[in-house]
């Protein structure tokens, strides 16, 4: 019973609450059947069960005459990366603040005006920030919807031979010990973050990360695009 409530709530969190609707003139309309277009600029509320919070976002509707044409949802929030799947989904990368301060990156997916998805992929402790820089980063969606390609940093994290821990993660076994000091080249300039670039995939549904294989361990990869069967 507790299972089905929770599965209900789950659902009933997706529907969106308008909480502003406003609409200015682009262009008067006049004579030789010249139409007024308007502008209906909507701001609407949703609740994000995984960020605990509710998000805000804004869509635009563009109203000539009989025509009306609408834009995608977009929050007001920071924003890194965003792809567009062939049957019209949004994937968007994006940066918040959490309560105690920190940045974390959450991957969402949209249709239309409703947010399906919010993912931390970092939680899974398969990678680490995703690179979101002109030279490496890349967000793409598979040509059958079902998965996004991306690139992140390799998993790497280094503590101290005395460092002791009752808790054994699932990448405690990847931890380097006694190179917490230990310098690792970077690009340099202003990509002082990439140092091991490595590309990653993302099943959506099951939100399931997987490094795609076969890669040279000392090529650092970017700005991919995924082949058609994938």
């Amino acid at each position: 019973m507790v299972d089905k409530c929770v599965s209900i709530f789950k659902e009933l969190s997706k529907i969106s609450n308008p909480t502003l609707v406003f609409c200015q003139r682009l262009r008067p309309g006049g004579g030789n059947g010249v139409k007024t277009t308007l502008e209906v600029i909507s701001r609407w509320e949703v609740r994000d069960l995984v960020r605990s919070e509710k998000t805000a976002f804004q869509k635009s509707y563009v109203v000539d005459g009989t025509d009306v044409s609408a834009t995608s949802p977009v929050e007001i929030s920071k924003e890194q990366l965003r792809a567009y799947s062939n049957d019209g989904r949004i994937a968007v990368l994006r940066c918040i603040s959490n309560k105690q301060g920190v940045d974390k990156q959450y991957l969402e997916i949209w249709n239309g005006c409703s947010k399906l998805k919010t993912i931390d992929l970092l939680a899974q402790e398969k990678h680490l920030q995703v690179n979101v820089d002109a030279q490496f980063g890349c967000l793409r969606w598979s040509n059958c919807g079902t998965r996004l390609l991306y690139v992140a940093e390799k998993y790497h994290k280094a503590e101290s031979w005395f460092k002791s821990s009752n808790h054994v993660g699932v990448q405690d076994s990847k931890k380097s010990k006694g190179e917490e000091f230990l310098y690792r080249e970077s690009w340099g300039e202003t990509l002082t973050h990439a140092h091991w670039p490595c590309v990653y995939i993302l099943e959506v549904e099951a939100e399931e990360i997987s490094e795609v294989q076969g890669i040279d361990a000392n090529i650092s990869c970017g700005q991919e695009i995924g082949r058609a069967h994938v």
